[in-house]
């Protein structure tokens, strides 16, 4: 999910992917997932854009906010996963992959 808010994710990934993904996430907590200890729930955070997201714990805790008072969803961790994509974004790409091998970020 590259947001908490249906505006910027209908718009990065078209309409009604938010309110499916806000329906799969519910689901899942329905069936104990992200609740019960044996079956974990992570979210992978994925910016659409040639930029580093926020840090990892203040993304984290925005989204465990957001997503529990506004629709009740919990969740164990998120992952920052910035992905690479072709055009203008190739020196981008080389810079996180340099970043990642120097830094083990992720």
């Amino acid at each position: 999910m590259p947001c908490y808010t249906p505006k910027n994710v209908n718009a990065q990934r078209g309409e009604g992917v938010f309110d499916g993904s806000i329906a799969a996430l519910q689901l899942l907590n329905s069936l104990g997932y992200g609740i019960d200890s044996e079956l974990p729930l992570h979210l992978v955070y994925n910016p659409v854009g040639a930029f580093l997201p926020g840090p990892q714990d203040e993304l984290e805790a925005d989204y465990k906010r957001q997503l529990f008072s506004h629709f009740g969803i919990v969740f164990n961790n998120s992952i920052r996963s910035p992905i690479c994509r072709l055009g203008d974004s190739r020196h981008f790409c080389g810079t996180i992959i340099n970043l990642r091998n120097t830094w083990n970020c992720w």
